[in-house]
């Protein structure tokens, strides 16, 4: 029966879109749980490696919010720079797990439906237009601030622009918006005492 299971899995057309859809579903059913309460604690004691943590974190839109919680709560007791740093390296981390699965796999799922409603002609006309620098800078935007990157990356990608140089500017980007979230949160932690 398991190798019955096993076959029809890997025979499914949308396997990966619909682990993305379960893992979105799982994430928020479990968001509120002592147990997501207890994990956040232990990586906010481990420092660094909760800030590392943190970044990757912070890109998904699945975990985005606890990822701001913890950076956030860590910054009072490490440096806020070694912080920034660690959870911008860790940024990229998650960025790149996002470019693969997202690209690599969910893409070519959706390729197929993208081919049949027309839609694959459009995207391909766009990225030969010279207006697709538009959709770059609002990618580019949507990675500056602290908000899920799945998105930015999707226009960034739509826009052909290299992945290497994708996962430069994902670093600069993050950097940037968690160096603004740590400093926002320690300003306001600051006003609260």
């Amino acid at each position: 029966m398991l190798k019955q299971i096993k076959n029809d899995w890997q025979k499914f057309e949308y396997k990966h879109t619909s682990m993305t859809i379960i893992i979105m579903l799982l994430t928020l059913l479990l968001l509120n749980t002592a147990l997501v309460t207890a994990v956040l604690e232990w990586f906010k004691n481990v420092g660094l490696l909760g800030g590392f943590i943190g970044g990757i974190m912070s890109v998904s839109m699945f975990t985005t919010a606890p990822a701001v919680v913890l950076l956030i709560s860590i910054a009072d007791h490490i440096n806020p720079w070694q912080l920034v740093l660690a959870a911008s390296i860790g940024s990229v981390v998650g960025d790149w797990l996002i470019i693969k699965f997202l690209e690599d796999e969910v893409a070519a799922e959706v390729k197929p439906l993208l081919r049949k409603y027309h839609i694959l002609p459009l995207i391909r006309k766009f990225q030969r237009s010279r207006s697709r620098w538009v959709v770059s800078a609002l990618g580019a935007l949507v990675l500056a601030l602290p908000l899920p990157d799945e998105f930015g990356i999707a226009l960034m990608d739509i826009s052909k622009v290299k992945r290497r140089h994708l996962l430069a500017i994902c670093f600069v980007l993050n950097l940037f918006g968690i160096a603004l979230l740590v400093g926002t949160g320690r300003a306001v932690a600051g006003n609260v005492h």
